[in-house]
């Protein structure tokens, strides 16, 4: 028995290594990708084995655990502790590779060690168990108490693993070591050494084969690297290890607004560095996402992405424009304090990338970082109650930079102009709203951000400069209303004066001729008075005011000639 352990053993090291360069492959992630962390999956393998090999050799070599009188060709195990040795022997063997595989693919070499540590923790265990319990002379018992005890130690080596990993539960890894030895059990004891080798190990290859399975099933993965990290994402959800996990859209909603960041669909620990595997952080095609490590940030560009050790979501970025407006107060030159609202489209620059269908909004990574990174503004709001002083500080967003820069220059362009030059027929607004477009474009372009549009509305004063201005306007025009009629009047009145006396004259005629006609014809004295009266109806009055014209006029058409002289 002891010649077929080491020929078993020696199997499972020339299976370790290409396993080893593969799995290494498939973690391109690996930030100890020099020669040693090539060799430390092969290493490991083969330091557990060597661990297992030299116990088994120690116990038996001291007659404890008699393996060596074991057939090396027997199809059964059998129901003592002996047979329970050489079943978690066989069974270690054999699982040391895709264990270790998968404890390196998720944590790397330092993960790889514990599994391999946890395992010899096992094998060394199920001996001194086995001493123990081949003791007791009650038949039966010793091997309820020896299957007890090796259950306990595979739960305490779960329980370490779990602990390391910092998993938010441990139960998940204890339940899994709970079917797999029921499974181990049940295959051992009914069907003999061939259901271990040819149920059980084949059970926990297909048992993470569908777990990668459904890795790229779920996740829209495009290429190998993805589905190996999409396999150890899923794998560390399964053992609650994981890394924060989130899905960044339209997140921000009206009971939602004061939120900074979205909340993780799935919590998880980010510093954990032992079995926890990369977290998930899936864009839609209008934002992208940065990440910092407490020394450099990274952009998560919109679809699907993974985080690594330490990694954190330091800002979910929203590439389409973003609206913003500000009201502004500025002082004008002659002390008149106004109120302007601006308006401010903008978005990240997207450098001479343009808009496709069926593409994200495009962006610039430099600009990108440069805007939520570079340009960090930190907003001091500072309060004072009774002995007591209390300091808020507040960091400055990326899509707020505009309202912190278009005050000042607003002020500067209001600054040299007075109140008066602001509302003179609108040209003096356009001008200000221009130059402030102008200025502000440049000075967001410094920190990364596109400005797409922009503008101010009208410019308003505090409602009693209003008031004043209104009451001097009001004088003004009455006062030039007042010329203009003053100077109408005065053009009518020479206009006519000439009409005045031509008919003052044709009405002195008209009296002369009655007269004439009176002592001519020896008419009566009542004749003669009314046509003296019908004459002096037709003297026009000498009018004062223009408005008054046209019932002068109308007096004259009504006491006009005909063409033939006649009344």
């Amino acid at each position: 028995m002891a010649k077929m352990l080491l020929i078993e053993a020696i199997l499972v090291c020339l299976i370790a290594f290409p396993v080893g360069w593969w799995v290494r492959r498939a973690r391109a992630d690996l930030r100890d990708a020099s020669g040693l962390g090539f060799m430390a999956f092969p290493l490991i393998v083969i330091f557990a084995v060597v661990i297992s090999g030299l116990s088994l050799w120690l116990f038996a070599a001291q007659d404890i655990a008699p393996l060596q009188h074991l057939p090396a060709a027997t199809a059964r195990y059998d129901l003592d502790c002996l047979g329970g040795v050489l079943l978690v022997t066989e069974t270690l063997l054999w699982l040391c590779v895709p264990v270790a595989a998968v404890a390196y693919l998720i944590g790397g070499s330092s993960s790889t060690f514990f599994a391999a540590l946890s395992m010899a923790f096992l094998e060394i265990s199920s001996l001194c168990i086995a001493a123990v319990t081949r003791t007791i002379p009650l038949p039966g018992l010793d091997v309820l108490l020896f299957g007890l005890g090796v259950w306990l130690a595979g739960a305490a080596g779960a329980f370490g693993l779990a602990w390391l990993g910092r998993a938010r539960s441990k139960a998940p890894l204890l339940w899994a070591w709970t079917g797999f030895f029921l499974l181990s059990l049940l295959m051992a004891f009914t069907i003999g050494r061939s259901g271990v080798l040819f149920i059980v190990v084949p059970a926990v290859l297909v048992f993470f084969g569908l777990f990668y399975a459904f890795a790229i099933v779920l996740l829209p993965v495009e290429s190998s690297q993805e589905r190996w990290q999409a396999f150890a994402s899923l794998l560390t959800f399964a053992m609650t290890t994981n890394y924060p996990f989130y899905v960044i859209e339209d997140w921000q909603t009206r009971e939602r607004r004061d939120e900074r960041l979205p909340a993780p669909r799935v919590p998880g620990n980010p510093f954990s560095r032992f079995f926890a595997g990369p977290g998930i952080i899936l864009n839609d095609a209008n934002h992208a996402a940065v990440l910092w490590d407490s020394f450099k940030h990274r952009v998560a560009h919109p679809g699907l992405n993974f985080t690594r050790t330490y990694e954190q979501l330091f800002a979910a970025v929203d590439l389409r424009p973003q609206l913003r407006n500000a009201t502004i107060k500025a002082e004008t030159a002659d002390g008149i304090t106004t109120s302007t609202l601006v308006f401010m489209p903008q978005r990240i620059a997207a450098g001479s990338q343009s808009l496709e269908i069926g593409a994200s909004y495009p962006y610039d990574e430099a600009a990108l970082l440069r805007a939520v990174c570079e340009n960090d503004y930190v907003e001091h709001h500072f309060s004072r109650t009774e002995n007591l002083a209390e300091e808020n500080l507040k960091r400055i967003p990326w899509d707020e930079l505009s309202q912190m820069l278009a005050p000042p220059i607003l002020r500067d362009l209001i600054l040299p102009r007075k109140c008066d030059d602001l509302h003179q027929s609108g040209v003096a607004r356009v001008e200000i709203a221009q130059e402030f477009v102008r200025r502000l474009r440049e000075a967001l372009a410094d920190v990364g951000i596109e400005l797409v549009g922009g503008g101010l509305s009208n410019i308003t004063v505090p409602e009693e400069v209003a008031q004043q201005r209104i009451a001097n306007w009001e004088a003004k025009w009455k006062r030039r209303i007042e010329i203009e009629l003053g100077e109408e009047e005065a053009e009518v009145a020479m206009q006519l004066d000439p009409l005045w006396a031509r008919a003052q004259l044709e009405v002195y005629t008209d009296l002369a001729q009655i007269l004439k006609q009176a002592s001519d014809l020896d008419l009566d004295l009542d004749t003669i008075a009314l046509q003296l009266v019908d004459a002096l109806g037709a003297m026009p009055p000498k009018q004062k005011n223009v408005q008054d014209l046209p019932t002068f006029m109308w007096t004259m058409l009504r006491h006009g000639r005909t063409p033939e002289g006649e009344r």
